[in-house]
């Protein structure tokens, strides 16, 4: 496993003291993180296999998403100026009765890049679609792929107007 150092960063590190450093570093030993705090007791650069220069930057732990549904991403653009209620009912919920399993995957690897793309690095997939051990599967394998840690939470619906045939 490497070892990584991010030096001269402005370090915030939500500790239970919630301490910050206005030039810190994190010292990174593997999939974990081994020290924080300021610049002035950073370890010697040559202990590390990489050092990453922050200054100028912000080091904050991996974000949230606490609200995520990955198969969304398939239809971004499609049906601009629906009211939410109508979207959902008339265009959502009829196509996710058609979700496959490549697409339920290609659709979770989408999210997940666009998550670690802005600093994600944890979700709640929230599921309200009909759903398959197969597709939870789908959806669930790309994000573990990726190394975002999910919480895969499955909404519980029967026969609404938009997904009458509910089994």
């Amino acid at each position: 496993m490497s070892k990584k150092l991010i030096a001269n960063g402005y370090v915030v590190t939500v500790d239970p003291a919630r301490k910050v450093f206005s030039s810190g570093y994190v010292a990174v030993d593997g999939a974990m993180i081994s020290a924080a705090g300021p610049a002035a007791e950073m370890p010697p650069a040559h202990e590390f296999d990489e050092v990453i220069d922050a200054k100028g930057g912000i080091v904050v732990p991996g974000l949230i998403n606490m609200h995520q549904h990955h198969w969304y991403t398939l239809f971004k653009g499609l049906a601009d100026g629906m009211l939410l209620e109508d979207w959902v009912s008339d265009f959502l919920l009829p196509l996710s009765l058609r979700l496959t399993e490549p697409a339920m995957r290609v659709s979770s690897h989408i999210a997940g890049l666009e998550m670690l793309a802005t600093g994600t690095t944890c979700s709640l997939n929230h599921s309200v679609t009909t759903t398959t051990a197969e597709l939870v599967k789908a959806s669930i394998e790309p994000q573990a792929e990726l190394g975002i840690r999910q919480v895969y939470a499955k909404e519980l619906r029967c026969r609404t107007p938009g997904n009458p045939r509910h089994p």
